[in-house]
């Protein structure tokens, strides 16, 4: 999260919990000031695997979906992240999603940290 503050690229949180729980758990972690907007499941009327809470997220960014990165670690939301458009990352955590469901995605690392060098690669090719 500092590396995206440092290349000012906005964040978002786009997560299916309710809000109000859901702020507590990002405060907590200290990732709230980070955060461009945070939509959470009681704001969107459809929750994933839908798309609608990846395309208020946009939005609230001021982007395209298209031009977004979302980075996901169960079946549901990488199927509403596949159906938002964009780049879709996935990070496996406490359950597998299955390969059919990763068809098609923009990649699988096993880390946050990972995601640093994908970001300077495909800036290094806009650059160019």
């Amino acid at each position: 999260m500092d590396y995206l503050r440092e290349e000012k690229i906005p964040m978002a949180v786009a997560t299916s919990t309710a809000r109000a729980r859901a702020e507590n758990i990002i405060r907590r972690a200290g990732a709230y000031e980070y955060l461009s907007a945070c939509v959470c499941g009681d704001a969107v009327e459809k929750s994933k695997p839908e798309p609608d809470i990846f395309w208020k997220a946009a939005e609230e960014l001021g982007c395209s979906p298209k031009e977004c990165l979302v980075l996901e670690d169960s079946t549901a939301g990488v199927l509403a992240g596949k159906a938002a458009g964009g780049y879709i990352i996935y990070i496996p955590d406490e359950t597998d999603v299955p390969a059919e469901v990763l068809d098609g995605i923009t990649g699988r690392m096993d880390s946050l940290l990972d995601v640093i060098g994908w970001i300077k690669a495909v800036n290094r090719k806009r650059e160019r």
